[in-house]
């Protein structure tokens, strides 16, 4: 499949400290990337901002923040 068909979106409503598009996470060749799109009040994963960082690996059960809302990252 290509790239741009593996890119997921999650979407958060009703929370000003996550942007529109916050963050993008893509998979690609089987492996999981993240990366933070400008936002505002930064994307973590495991309590690392990763502002400024391209494609940083995201890997099973990762915990990943955008401001104030957060989720766990799991692989199927």
């Amino acid at each position: 499949s290509s790239a741009a068909s593996d890119v997921y979106k999650r979407q958060v409503t009703d929370n000003s400290d996550v942007s529109r598009i916050h963050c993008i996470i893509e998979r690609k060749n089987g492996v999981s990337y993240i990366r933070d799109n400008a936002s505002t009040n930064g994307t973590f994963v495991n309590g690392q901002n990763i502002a400024g960082q391209k494609n940083v690996f995201l890997t099973n059960n990762a915990k990943v923040s955008l401001g104030d809302e957060g989720f766990i990252y799991f692989v199927r």
